[in-house]
């Protein structure tokens, strides 16, 4: 039943819920208050070959230093320049990283198909029912939740915030159905897993300790249609050092000069705060923006990096990419799965013989990990039927 071609129109809705990551500063008496982007100017120096000019130099004039040297470059060593930052409350203990996700039934995986090729849609529909069939009654599924339980554990989402710490302890608390968190007979947030990141591999996804799949069992479960709550993540990262720390929350993406409205030359991801939040400047030329945070996209991103069955993934350190149709990659700028019609590596390729691919007796065959693991991302493969 494999098919030549995608149907024209084929999208896959995401299997996974994940809400955009706080910061807070946590105090020594134990509260939180919301951490802070600021914007600021700052002059900082230019460290690129041949920066751009300053406004006096594109007259034709030369810096004061310039002139007292007698030096006949006409480029000026500053950069003035308006930026955003985070950094923590000069008090805090410690910054706390929050952020909650939860599977969807795959069983709702896929979202349209329609093709105007006679039984092109009919075809590839069968195809993806039966795979997820024969998904849910495999091993291949838990081993994909286990992997994402794993980089909730080692702090992989934390990106460079995970980098500069010196410790970053991980909480996993469970959520009801309405998403609040569940309590015991205490009243307290129900844990069920702890770990320290620094303990947890990040290279591989051997050898999985019994918390790991505590919290993969939630998601599996999740994905099985058998439990629609989900969980709470909270970091806990301590710097090894006293007083206000800079922190490193999603940048915003900018486009061109040409084309932006004026905006601070660093802009970075923030969440709107009520008046209530308190003062709006905190001191003369820096004024409060929002509340830091990770994107949504940014954690997925870091989640569903468990793709180590590539071709070639040994020339690579045999580490893990994050689940991308044609495996790309920008921290290496490049495609580990091109759409070849040669490795069928892709999912474009993959998809196409769905039905040639067996999760349920082949649980650790790589193919169907990472056809699984697309289905879960979701995503549109359609195909122009020209």
């Amino acid at each position: 039943m494999a098919v030549k071609k995608f149907p024209s129109v084929l999208s896959f809705q995401r299997l996974i819920q994940i809400t955009d990551g706080l910061f807070e500063d946590e105090m020594v008496d134990g509260t939180r208050k919301p951490l802070f982007v600021v914007e600021h100017g700052v002059m900082g120096t230019q460290n690129v070959a041949g920066g751009k000019k300053n406004e006096r130099q594109e007259k034709g004039e030369k810096s004061e230093d310039a002139v007292a040297k007698n030096d006949s470059s006409n480029r000026d060593p500053r950069n003035p320049h308006w930026i955003e930052s985070a950094k923590t409350r000069h008090d805090a203990e410690a910054t706390i990283v929050s952020f909650s996700v939860r599977g969807i039934d795959i069983k709702n995986a896929l979202f349209s198909c329609a093709s105007t090729t006679p039984g092109g849609a009919k075809d590839m529909r069968v195809m993806v029912s039966d795979f997820i069939e024969k998904t849910k009654k495999s091993d291949a599924l838990r081993e994909i939740a286990n992997r994402y339980a794993r980089n909730i554990a080692n702090g992989r989402w934390l990106f460079r915030n995970r980098t500069v710490a010196a410790k970053v302890s991980i909480s996993v608390y469970v959520l009801n159905e309405e998403g609040k968190t569940q309590k015991d007979g205490q009243g307290k947030n129900i844990n069920i897993a702890t770990f320290e990141a620094f303990d947890r591999p990040i290279d591989h996804f051997r050898d999985f300790t019994p918390e790991e799949k505590k919290v993969g069992q939630t998601l599996l479960e999740n994905w099985l249609g058998n439990n629609n709550g989900g969980l709470l993540i909270e970091a806990r990262i301590n710097y090894g050092v006293k007083g206000s720390v800079e922190v490193f929350p999603s940048q915003d993406y900018l486009p061109s000069d040409k084309d932006r409205a004026k905006k601070a030359d660093r802009s970075l991801y923030k969440k709107s705060i009520s008046d209530s939040a308190g003062q709006t400047e905190i001191q003369s030329g820096e004024t409060i923006v929002g509340q830091a945070a990770l994107r949504d996209q940014k954690i997925g991103n870091a989640l569903r990096t468990i793709d180590n069955w590539y071709p070639d993934a040994s020339e690579n350190g045999g580490r893990p990419i994050a689940v991308e149709p044609e495996g790309a990659s920008l921290e290496h700028m490049a495609f580990y799965r091109k759409t070849d019609g040669k490795s069928s590596a892709s999912a474009f390729d993959l998809f196409k013989k769905l039905d040639q691919i067996d999760p349920e007796k082949n649980p650790q065959d790589p193919a169907a990990l990472f056809s699984i693991a697309c289905l879960i991302r979701g995503g549109v493969y359609g195909e122009s039927e020209k």
